[in-house]
């Protein structure tokens, strides 16, 4: 960490004097100052679901697959393992196929897994870059499996001219992940008709991430005057408090993690917050931050882009890079002193792949693009 250390040490480096645009950008983004005007190509009438979560929409996607008990379903095992709860909630199994270091699915690999016949397959756009699917189209139509698109991360990212999440039969969004909201995610069905009959229901009460909210846009806008300084301030201030109110400075994730769904209902905030987005201003935003943060890391050691250049279409999550040296955790201090947030992705990997993972499974970081 010493090379690293130096290298951050110079406050006329070049690349260092973009960090004050780089913190306001991740830190003071809110939903405002449009119309909501695109959002219907993405998420078409008829076709959409909207829930709180991410986990609850694939839950529902997977039912409307058709999956039952003991039924089993491909996903890569890079993977958050809370995903493992939207299986258990209709009791299908997991099969889980390997992605390479540039996070792509080895399709090669599923036919020597041998998988008693899986019923669907779930492939991931890592961070709004869109996963290559003709190999895996054309696998799901010789199985007869069902191709659900994990956009979790990729909303606002196109393929072409095809928004990703509309290019399997189901997609799945969850908007919080790119947009300031209280929650957010949504369920597509990209196959023939409307998206009839009822779908799960979620009923608990959403005031408590409405109020969350209010208040973090209030911080927002403290960070927003006050500057660099001011926003080293206030994250500081929200961790010393989580950490005296919790015992967590960072919030943990719970113990049944991969086999409890939040119950939280979709919030009519977010209904509200949509039609003022300006997704056009957020996309340059994104791409904006994504440039920045190549320049930022630019020569730093042991850090390498996952992605490089940054195609047309795509709208990045964060910046996502594999760190190839030893101590992650003084990668992440050394960063946060400068009010750099870096995450390790995902930050529990499920119990059944974490001991056999591949190395680079362990070394996926992201400057995420949102707080």
């Amino acid at each position: 960490m010493e090379i690293l250390d130096s290298a951050m040490a110079s406050p006329e480096d070049s690349a260092l004097t973009n960090l004050e645009h780089v913190l306001l950008g991740l830190y003071t983004a809110r939903c405002c100052g449009g119309n909501g005007a695109g959002l219907g190509l993405i998420l078409p009438e008829g076709r959409t679901r909207f829930y709180a979560y991410g986990r609850q929409a694939l839950a529902e996607g997977f039912r409307r697959a058709g999956l039952k008990a003991g039924d089993e379903v491909l996903l890569p095992g890079f993977i958050c393992a809370e995903v493992l709860a939207s299986l258990a909630v209709v009791g299908a199994v997991p099969r889980f196929y390997l992605v390479d270091d540039k996070l792509c699915a080895d399709v090669t690999s599923w036919d020597r897994a041998n998988p008693k016949g899986a019923r669907a397959v779930v492939a991931v756009n890592y961070f709004g870059f869109p996963q290559p699917l003709d190999l895996i189209r054309e696998w799901c139509r010789a199985k007869g499996a069902a191709l659900i698109e994990d956009n979790a991360q990729g909303f606002l990212s196109t393929d072409g001219e095809t928004p990703l999440g509309r290019r399997g039969d189901l997609g799945v969004f969850s908007l919080r992940k790119t947009l300031s909201l209280p929650n957010g995610a949504a369920l597509v069905d990209n196959r023939p008709g409307e998206m009839g009959g009822n779908g799960l229901s979620y009923e608990k009460s959403c005031g408590g991430a409405e109020w969350r909210y209010r208040f973090k846009i209030v911080l927002k806008w403290v960070m927003e005057w006050g500057g660099l300084r001011t926003v080293r301030a206030v994250l500081t201030g929200v961790r010393t408090a989580r950490l005296a109110a919790t015992g967590e400075a960072i919030p943990a994730s719970p113990p049944d993690r991969e086999s409890v769904i939040p119950q939280e209902a979709f919030a009519p905030l977010t209904s509200r917050l949509l039609l003022r987005c300006d997704f056009c201003a957020e996309r340059a935003r994104r791409r904006n931050l994504y440039q920045a943060c190549r320049e930022l890391f630019l020569g730093v050691p042991e850090i390498r882009p996952l992605f490089g250049d940054l195609p047309e279409g795509v709208v990045p999550q964060g910046f996502p890079f594999l760190y190839t040296g030893m101590d992650r955790s003084a990668l992440i201090r050394a960063w946060w002193r400068r009010g750099v947030p870096i995450l390790a992705w995902p930050d529990h990997l499920p119990s059944a792949v974490r001991e056999r993972a591949p190395e680079h499974y362990h070394r996926v970081m992201l400057v995420p693009f949102l707080w």
